[in-house]
């Protein structure tokens, strides 16, 4: 699990400037979600075998869960990320987010994204989740 949390680069009586993938980021990104979630929301419980992508959290709080895809061994590992952390899921990863509060989250992605969905990179596998 890669977390981080961002500070602005630049603050002043204007407001501030962030750049949440600027000293983390490997790849090209392709994609750009904007994701409002509501309190209680879950969304989540699959896994992309070619797609990694960042999360940052713009506004809100939510439990971020992740184990290895399609391992029945595998512990879920889980975290709380607030405004202003980034995370990267990495192929291969079921994951899964339980929104905390209502949320404002950024969902950067190496693989293409169309109004139809993620061209076939996602699969379907439930975590067990205790809210």
């Amino acid at each position: 699990m890669k977390f981080k949390h961002v500070k602005p680069d630049f603050v002043d009586d204007r407001g501030e400037i962030i750049r949440p993938l600027s000293d983390i980021i490997k790849e090209k990104i392709k994609s750009v979600s904007l994701i409002i979630s509501e309190a209680g929301a879950i969304r989540g419980n699959h896994y992309h075998p070619k797609e990694g992508h960042h999360m940052y959290v713009v506004e809100g709080e939510m439990e971020y869960l992740e184990k290895k895809a399609n391992s029945k061994k595998a512990k879920i590992k889980r975290i709380l990320l607030k405004k202003g952390d980034i995370l990267y899921t990495e192929p291969m990863v079921t994951h899964a987010v339980i929104f905390k509060k209502k949320s404002i989250v950024f969902y950067f992605s190496n693989s293409y994204r169309t109004k139809k969905g993620d061209l076939g990179d996602t699969f379907r596998e439930v975590l067990t989740i205790n809210k």
